[in-house]
């Protein structure tokens, strides 16, 4: 177990553990305590946390992630070092850290007992916090507070949901809550929350909250940070939605409000929906429609994103359909993409918010806007591109508006998206796809300077090795004649794509030195046993009559090498699978290997029945 010095602690932040996370792979990890073998892109073994007969436990490298199927244990590097050594989180990551050698900030004594005041002191501030939502919710059901659950009940939420998200009303008083919490001994904090405030005339503290519907906005761990709240009279000079000041605990940009009362139904359903309003969150849960959260009143922030895919990468949204919702829509999805969520978009009809949605068309009405729903980017596309029969100069412009956001567009989506867009704006693929991807050295995936260059192979080539050297070979022949044509999603489908770690090596050396453009240094580099093949390939690339056709059949073929491969991994799976005991696993996989076998003789069609690679010479070119 990780030992520390003695009258030493040790601290460490979100940005150590993410270093710690790259400095390790999880394969390495797990390998050490449990036997793995390749299955696909993922490793397989025994689960160490429980007996089974077949194998249920996987790894997936390319997400720092392990699973068990069968026990539902899961999680990253340090869930697994704290579920089969026994450590603490704590001593999880001082043993991480360690094998990373990475040195983590040790405190001494004095420096601990700081950070332990701090920490009491935080405590307080939420101790005060609790002591409002008390105080609120008892005001709720006063005598005074009539013309509040009247608002409530006209807005149809019944007293489960009003419990359960701990409703409240702070009553229209100069100092009700300020007479409470005096009481409590708990003024100076309920200051510091934002609570009270001081008055300018030296008259003490008042209610910062006066004749409002308030929201406590609890953290994933229950904790209340601070609160949202509703006018009830409109004719008041203040904002319809106020909330609290930024506190040493709260942090509006950081927030969203209802993430504590649905986060346990969060990975169950594996997507979150975003609205704009606190009440369209609790119509939407008393509805019983999927988990849903609002970001307080303020334009959605890339935090409060990543706040939400800690617990699903599916984050939709669903604001407004007035004006004002529909721009705040269009500034979110760019966040959305960039984030890569795997959410959609619903665009109510104007003037509708979720809320009246739901109490004027019902329920099932928006179930049936759910089920419609559009991924982001098509979302994107349709609120902005311009119409087809636009000026040429408005489309152009619209175009430009994609173009922007393109580079965090997967690269396999990119190439159907051109295809849509040009359809969209009536123009021709080939004068989209230079907007979209415009050819630049700059821009092509590069190694860090300070990674060492990586190990290329010997003579002994697996059958796969070879076919994967043979693509590879193709592309860089025609990048050296036509790169101009080659856009980076096809060199990113083509790093996907490779299997082999030693042609991703050679890749990745051919793309830093851009070697496509200096044949003679790419022979003094590839393996002795495939120099004379490589330059079989150039010889029989010179002069290409028709490069585009070229350049899309050899693609059409490399995916047909990548699903047949995958393919066979999936049988090999299929195989080991106890199809009784491993039911769901087996049928998720068998439909798959279904959908890759429709794509695949899709493909096979598309280039001719009789053209398939089985039969095709050039496929056994290394042989």
């Amino acid at each position: 177990m990780p030992a520390t010095i003695p009258g030493h602690s040790v601290r460490f932040g979100s940005q150590q553990l993410q270093q710690i996370r790259k400095a390790l792979r999880i394969a390495d990890v797990v390998g050490a305590r449990v036997t793995l073998h390749q299955s696909g892109a993922q490793l397989r073994g025994a689960c160490p946390f429980h007996q089974e007969k077949d194998p249920s436990f996987y790894v997936y490298p390319d997400k720092d992630f392990y699973i068990c199927y069968g026990c539902q244990a899961k999680g990253d590097i340090f869930d697994f070092l704290m579920r089969s050594e026994g450590y603490t989180f704590s001593e999880a990551v001082q043993s991480a850290a360690a094998a990373a050698g990475i040195e983590l900030e040790v405190q001494t004594s004095e420096e601990h007992e700081d950070e332990r005041r701090r920490e009491r002191h935080r405590q307080k501030l939420y101790h005060v916090n609790e002591a409002a939502v008390d105080f609120f919710r008892d005001r709720l059901h006063a005598s005074g507070a009539a013309h509040a659950r009247e608002y409530l009940e006209k807005r149809g939420l019944g007293p489960e949901v009003l419990h359960h998200y701990r409703i409240g009303y702070a009553p229209d008083s100069w100092d009700a809550l300020t007479t409470h919490l005096q009481g409590l001994d708990l003024l100076a904090e309920a200051l510091e929350v934002g609570l009270l405030r001081e008055s300018q005339q030296g008259r003490g503290p008042y209610d910062f909250f006066r004749d409002r519907i308030m929201f406590p906005i609890a953290d994933s761990f229950g904790n209340v940070r601070g609160f949202s709240s509703r006018i009830l009279q409109s004719d008041r000079p203040e904002g319809k939605y106020v909330n609290s000041p930024e506190s040493p605990i709260y942090t509006k940009s950081h927030s969203v409000y209802g993430l504590h009362e649905v986060q346990r139904h969060l990975r169950q359903a594996d997507r979150v929906l975003l609205v704009e309003g606190n009440v369209d969150v609790l119509t939407l849960a008393q509805a019983g429609l999927p988990p849903t959260v609002a970001p307080l009143g303020t334009a959605l922030t890339a935090a409060q994103i990543q706040l939400l895919m800690r617990y699903t990468q599916n984050v939709w949204l669903m604001f407004d359909g007035d004006s004002a919702g529909r721009k705040a829509t269009l500034r979110a999805l760019p966040l959305l993409l960039e984030a890569g969520s795997g959410g959609r978009v619903v665009l109510l009809p104007e003037p509708h918010d979720p809320d009246t949605y739901v109490r004027e068309q019902g329920v099932e009405a928006l179930v049936h806007m759910l089920d419609r729903a559009l991924p982001v980017l098509d979302t994107f596309l349709q609120m902005t591109l311009a119409s087809p029969d636009a000026p040429i100069s408005e489309r152009v412009r619209s175009l430009e508006a994609v173009a922007g956001l393109w580079k965090w567009v997967p690269a396999a989506q990119r190439g159907p998206y051109i295809n849509q867009i040009a359809l969209m704006l009536r123009l021709d693929v080939k004068d989209v796809r230079p907007v979209l991807e415009p050819v630049s050295g700059a821009g092509r995936f590069r190694i860090p300077a300070s990674e060492p260059a990586p190990a290329l192979p010997g003579l002994n080539l697996s059958a796969e090795e070879k076919s994967e050297y043979k693509h590879l070979f193709y592309l860089i022949c025609f990048l050296s004649q036509y790169e101009r044509m080659v856009s980076e999603d096809v060199l990113q489908f083509l790093g996907d794509q490779l299997a082999s770690t030693s042609v991703r090596d050679l890749w990745r050396i051919v793309l830093e030195d851009t070697l496509w453009k200096n044949t003679d240094q790419l022979l003094t580099i590839l393996p002795p046993a495939i120099v004379k093949s490589y330059q079989e390939i150039a010889e029989s690339m010179k002069n290409i009559a028709q490069p585009e056709e070229t350049l899309s059949e050899f693609l059409r073929n490399f995916k047909l090498h990548g699903i047949k491969r995958k393919i066979r991994e999936l049988d090999a799976q299929l195989q080991a699978l106890n199809k009784q005991e491993q039911g769901e696993l087996y049928r998720n996989l068998l439909l798959e290997r279904m959908n890759l076998e429709k794509t695949r003789n899709q493909l096979v069609q598309f280039r001719g029945a009789t053209h398939d690679e089985e039969k095709d010479p050039e496929y056994h070119q290394f042989s």
